[in-house]
């Protein structure tokens, strides 16, 4: 996969500051597969999308993920060094894809347009309902049959197993309490937050360039990374 380049990341940063998360999410999914219509991303599973994103991370950042969490525990700030390649699906297997069946219902795998038809609810448990509402393409014939809500924790795992990239949580445990908890890992928050920082450095070094040579934001953009730190380090000696 192609890595974004400079203008790219200004172009979808100045598109996606100011959306709603879920958007910013489709944005760079449409940068990752050009080759898809855009009109159907958001009716795609989440696990298709987020390997989408890691991949796109990998080959414009790099394979490894450096963040920062504070324990719940104790407030000690923890640091992380996160491989991309462990979220992605094994070599060989094809994006998420399928339906759910168990005690009679059957389930497609939760997109981008479900999640963003369930915001504004009032908790995580009316949230998920909803959402496996949405999902449920088939109910049983019997009226006796268990209802949907009663089998939330097994509808879940059962689209868990089949779209584990979905909803992806770290494992981890402080150094110094020993707490232990699940964290959740979204990467969409993650790729967003490197292209916002990516952008506001190319902003400055276009300023900072177009000042010290009078280079327009095209001129200044266009000569690469490594020569675009280079003019900068001696701008600013």
């Amino acid at each position: 996969m192609a890595p974004l380049s400079a203008p790219e990341v200004l172009a979808i940063w100045e598109r996606g500051r100011a959306r709603h998360a879920i958007d910013r999410a489709l944005l760079l999914f449409a940068a990752a597969c050009p080759e898809l219509p855009p009109d159907r991303l958001a009716d795609l599973p989440l696990g298709q999308r987020n390997a989408a994103l890691l991949r796109l991370r990998r080959s414009t950042f790099g394979p490894e993920i450096r963040a920062y969490i504070d324990c719940p525990g104790c407030s000690a700030r923890m640091e992380l060094a996160l491989q991309t390649d462990l979220f992605l699906p094994p070599a060989g297997r094809t994006d998420a894809g399928g339906e759910f069946e168990t005690d009679g219902f059957r389930f497609r795998l939760p997109t981008s347009r479900d999640l963003s038809a369930v915001l504004g609810r009032a908790d995580e448990e009316s949230a998920a309902a909803h959402l496996l509402e949405r999902c449920c393409v088939a109910r049983p014939d019997d009226p006796s049959s268990a209802p949907l809500h009663s089998l939330l924790a097994k509808i879940e795992a059962g689209l868990e197993s089949l779209d584990p990239g979905a909803d992806v949580k770290l494992l981890l445990t402080c150094e110094g309490c020993e707490h232990a908890w699940a964290a959740p890992f979204d990467i969409a928050d993650v790729l967003w937050d490197e292209v916002h920082a990516r952008a506001r450095a190319l902003l400055a070094a276009v300023h900072a360039l177009a000042r010290a040579y009078g280079w327009s934001e095209r001129e200044v953009l266009a000569l690469g990374e490594q020569r675009r730190s280079a003019y900068l380090g001696m701008v600013m000696a």
